[in-house]
């Protein structure tokens, strides 16, 4: 029995409020399930732009520390140790620029007068799984692409090796394909001429997609709709905003698609609404408690197909 849990980013105040709806109760040092019949999965992105980051970390850490809950890196999470790691030539392996300290900002500023705190977070960080795999479900932060995943089956928490993370963080490197694909999902380019912007209003030239949509889904496509669009296989917000857009064959084949009979559970998306899997065997669990949205969780008990009715949300505060 287990519950996966979205995005917290730092709201402590709703993740308490979610873990006591989903009958955990504060005991001995941890959040736990009574009876220990239930454990809680954390699916990344504990960090930045939220008001409580220390003591988010602080629950999630005492409940991995007391098994009652596992948990895989976020985007954030890696972003993190790029910003505060150096390459072998003395340069940030994540440029110190507007954007990228924006992201981060909520972080410095709640660890910038306790350096030691800063350092066992990353310290923390790096041992924390880039994916989990159970008998009966798998977990994710964005993107299960089983091509990724198999570069780095034997060797889970690849971040803690200083070379993973520095060769990561460099276009052209088979670790930067795995980083890209894990934690922040797999994109494609948007056709020439064209282009959308993000949630913090940067102009993109690449979407997130529907990574689970196989070449037999896209033949169903094509066969019923004549032409594959932006709107059929971007994510959030690509998908209106160019929904009418025609992709080309050559952007669709790096989809990786998802044949496995375990579902699979992903946070990063900012969804929004009321949540429902994207299929059967894929639900995301991130809606949006950083952009007063709601914080969620899935209630997962091996049954399949995954359903609506087993999600359970608190609101921001």
């Amino acid at each position: 029995m287990f519950d996966i849990i979205g995005d917290i980013h730092g709201h402590a105040d709703a993740l308490e409020r979610l873990l006591r709806a989903l009958g955990y109760r504060y005991r001995n040092g941890a959040w736990r399930f009574p009876g220990r019949t239930r454990r809680a999965v954390f699916v990344g992105d504990f960090i930045d732009r939220g008001p409580d980051i220390r003591r988010t970390v602080e629950i999630a850490q005492r409940m991995l520390d007391h098994d009652t809950a596992w948990a895989v890196m976020g985007n954030h999470e890696y972003n993190a140790l790029l910003w505060h790691t150096l390459d072998s030539e003395g340069s940030w392996l994540r440029r110190h620029d507007a954007v990228h300290f924006a992201q981060h900002a909520a972080t410095l500023h709640q660890y910038h007068q306790d350096p030691r705190a800063l350092n066992e977070l990353l310290q923390w960080i790096v041992t924390l799984p880039l994916f989990l795999e159970h008998d009966s479900f798998r977990v994710v932060h964005a993107a299960w692409d089983e091509r990724a995943i198999a570069d780095v089956r034997a060797t889970p928490c690849a971040t803690a090796d200083h070379d993973f993370l520095e060769r990561s963080a460099v276009a052209g490197f088979r670790e930067s394909a795995i980083a890209e694909h894990l934690f922040k999902g797999v994109e494609i380019p948007i056709p020439q001429g064209f282009w959308y912007r993000d949630k913090e209003g940067t102009p993109r030239y690449k979407t997130r997609t529907r990574w689970w949509i196989d070449p037999a889904e896209q033949a169903l496509l094509r066969e019923r709709h004549g032409t594959i669009t932006m709107g059929m296989v971007a994510m959030p917000p690509a998908d209106r905003e160019l929904a009418e857009l025609p992709l080309e064959s050559t952007a669709l084949a790096h989809l990786p698609g998802y044949h496995d009979p375990r579902p699979v559970f992903v946070g990063h998306y900012w969804l929004t609404g009321v949540p429902a899997p994207f299929t059967d065997r894929i639900a995301c669990v991130d809606y949006s408690i950083a952009r007063r949205g709601s914080l969620c969780a899935y209630r997962f008990d091996g049954e399949l197909p995954l359903t609506a009715d087993r999600f359970l949300c608190v609101t921001a505060d």
